[in-house]
């Protein structure tokens, strides 16, 4: 299959961590990014934007930091200039565009969206729409792991038993659900900093123990079976040569996270040489991956999906400890590349259906509802201290582990693989936009009832509406500087982008003189106008009291 050149729908927050609150989805999006352009070439992208003041902002971005040639940019004003056979969307909420696709032709080009958190309402609200917004099977939602895909599935399921019992559906149409992982740039953790342990003070035969990435006990990983299994493995292990340190490479969000940490390791692991670095800073990240023994991530957090960190451990050959848990079920291999420790959660229809109310009715936020349901999840405590142990006492078991994770991301995980599977994807989906057989026939509307036309709406509210036998006179001729002065003023002239130019009521007024009673089918014939600049201009004519109904 030859490559099907997607545009993207882009916002710099969206492809860069360089912003003040830095996310997963921030920095899954810059290595996208940095994915694309190697895969499909800096010569040229297209690029489409919510709105025309992002021009400047995203050209600047694309070309003086990514080197990208030329930026061709639309949009949603010019979407029927919109040429591209698919729109890459760096989020779920593919159904909003949908909406704009219907207008002009919604075989037009294929809509691609990712799944990133689906644990907050509004999330799953966007993924339920899918069903009733006009999504089609030439359209995609990636899920970056089998488990977020289960999780959008129940999501659908059970909006499909209300629709089923609301309106009696019994047909349902999905966009494709393709289970395709984040990436890795490979060659980035390569290349290792010769003297990183003298930089952090750490001796050659100390074991070192990281962790990388978002510090927040509510939100991503409560650090208690980490801490806990570190001062264990302390005094289990039979390597008692060493200290052991743990680098938590992050950033927290506010100083009342950081307090919360601080004391946890004072409580827990006294016994163990802790270190905060500050993780927003490649380099210090660098340094980081460059003096790892071992890597900890026992995510236990219902927002978290796919995890970036366990590829970044596989990529930089350093052997991984993680929970049993979403994405990282995919992507650690047990007893291969590392180990994956059991987590338990409490069952369904009970504590967790408390939860979700406390959420839905504003008792709860929604970091409280992440922090709640995490505090009832477990990561196995005993088996988090064995496997750290037989690490920390295995230099041999590491460093095999190490080279069987470096070979587990060069062939599933690094960018170069990623990409072919987006664009077999994107390959996939022109075709069956091409060939599919529309069987549900075309939408009803293609101005969908949440953006409909409020002359139709509303259409109840006037005395009359236009039609081509309604008549009109001319009252006053209305000469250039009335109308310069009429239309500059400022009751008028915040509209100035809709209102007609003296030309089109020069245009007008003309015919008027040949025909002084003219119905509107006479002045469609006699202009060259569209049907909607003239009837924006007829109607202000008459709101001036230039023109009259002739009734």
């Amino acid at each position: 299959m030859g490559k099907t050149k997607p545009a993207l729908y882009f916002s710099n927050e969206s492809y860069s961590v360089s912003g003040p609150k830095l996310m997963g989805r921030q920095a899954a999006g810059e290595a996208f990014l940095e994915g694309f352009l190697a895969h499909y070439g800096r010569s040229e992208i297209d690029i489409l934007l919510h709105s025309p003041k992002e021009v400047r902002q995203s050209r600047d971005f694309l070309i003086k930091q990514q080197q990208v040639e030329r930026v061709n940019s639309f949009n949603l004003w010019q979407l029927e200039q919109f040429t591209n056979s698919t729109l890459y969307m760096p989020y779920p909420g593919i159904g909003d565009m949908a909406v704009h696709r219907a207008k002009i032709d919604e075989a037009r080009f294929s809509l691609c969206g990712i799944t990133h958190t689906t644990a907050s309402h509004s999330v799953m609200e966007t993924l339920s729409n899918l069903l009733t917004d006009p999504v089609r099977p030439w359209d995609a939602l990636i899920c970056t792991s089998s488990s977020v895909r289960q999780s959008v599935e129940v999501i659908l399921d059970e909006k499909m038993d209300y629709l089923r019992w609301k309106l009696g559906a019994t047909r349902f149409e999905l966009p494709q659900l393709p289970v395709i992982p984040l990436g890795v740039h490979c060659h980035h953790y390569a290349e290792k900093i010769p003297d990183a342990r003298a930089q952090l003070g750490i001796a050659p035969d100390d074991i070192v123990v990281i962790y990388v990435g978002r510090l927040s006990f509510h939100a991503k990983a409560h650090p208690h079976p980490m801490l806990a299994a570190l001062e264990a493995a302390h005094h289990q292990r039979k390597n008692t040569q060493g200290k052991i340190h743990l680098l938590q490479c992050g950033w927290y969000a506010n100083e009342h996270i950081e307090k919360a940490f601080t004391d946890l390791q004072r409580t827990l692991s006294p016994n163990v040489e802790h270190h905060y670095i500050d993780g927003r800073d490649k380099q210090n990240v660098k340094l980081v991956w460059s003096v790892a023994d071992i890597f900890m991530s026992l995510s236990d957090n219902i927002q978290e999906t796919f995890g970036l960190t366990p590829i970044e451990a596989l990529a930089a050959g350093v052997p991984a400890i993680v929970s049993d848990w979403d994405g990282y079920k995919d992507t650690i291999t047990h007893n291969e590349t590392g180990f994956r420790v059991k987590t338990t959660m409490p069952s369904k229809d009970g504590v967790g259906k408390w939860l979700a109310h406390r959420y839905a009715t504003g008792e709860d936020t929604y970091d409280m509802y992440c922090g709640h349901s995490c505090e009832t999840i477990s990561v196995d405590m005993h088996e988090t201290t064995s496997y750290l142990v037989r690490l920390i006492d295995d230099p041999a078991l590491r460093q095999s582990m190490g080279e069987a994770g470096v070979q587990r991301a060069k062939s599933h995980y690094d960018w170069s693989v990623i990409m072919r599977q987006y664009d077999e994807l994107w390959t996939q989906l022109d075709h069956i936009r091409q060939h599919t057989t529309n069987k549900f026939g075309p939408l009803p509307h293609k101005i969908l009832p949440q953006q409909i036309d409020p002359y139709r709406l509303f259409a109840h509210y006037p005395t009359e509406q236009f039609s081509q036998n309604t008549c009109l006179s001319v009252v006053t001729r209305l000469s250039e500087v009335e109308f310069e002065r009429l239309i500059n003023l400022k009751a008028h002239s915040f509209a100035h982008h809709i209102l007609p130019k003296y030309s089109e009521v020069s245009s007008i007024l003309n015919v008027f003189d040949q025909h002084p009673e003219c119905h509107l089918s006479t002045l469609s014939e006699a202009l060259p106008l569209s049907s909607i600049r003239l009837e924006i201009t007829l109607s202000w004519l008459l709101k001036v009291g230039t023109l009259s109904l002739e009734r």
